[in-house]
């Protein structure tokens, strides 16, 4: 039990870790290209996160809940645990943030800065909205992590 149970909690880590370092640097990246005022370099920004999205991040975030759930049941720990069900909410909520709305909408404003351009107040409107949008499902990640390491309950 013991072998497996830190298998899967190094897989389930790692997954994290790829996720929420991601996440971080997108929106360390995102703040940057925001100020750009060139609308291809904006544009080609908003579809990288798009494809990274759908290739890198939603990928980590399965892996990471799978291999949660594989440790909490091989651990025995326990899905009533507190931290568990904060570390599942979590993960669950940034999961679908991401895939239905992170992901898509970047490709669109992508898509829109290339034909309107980054002064157009759609395309402005927008980008800050999905930069809101990826802080707050960054805060909510860097919470999951805190709860996992800490424990609380």
């Amino acid at each position: 039990m013991f072998e497996t149970y830190n298998l899967l909690k190094a897989v389930h880590v790692l997954a994290a870790i790829v996720w929420v370092g991601g996440a971080l640097t997108m929106n360390i990246l995102g703040t940057k290209m925001a100020r750009s005022t060139d609308p291809g370099r904006l544009a080609a920004f908003a579809r990288d996160v798009e494809w990274m999205g759908q290739r890198v991040y939603l990928p980590a975030s399965v892996v990471v809940l799978i291999f949660g759930i594989l440790t909490v049941i091989n651990g025995n720990i326990g899905f009533s645990t507190p931290w568990v069900v904060v570390g599942i909410a979590g993960i669950v909520i940034t999961a679908l943030t991401g895939s239905i709305f992170l992901g898509p909408e970047s490709k669109r404003v992508g898509e829109l800065a290339e034909q309107k351009g980054v002064d157009d107040p759609e395309v402005h409107r927008r980008i800050v909205r999905l930069f809101t949008i990826a802080r707050v499902d960054l805060v909510v990640l860097l919470i999951v992590v805190a709860d996992m390491v800490l424990k609380p309950g």
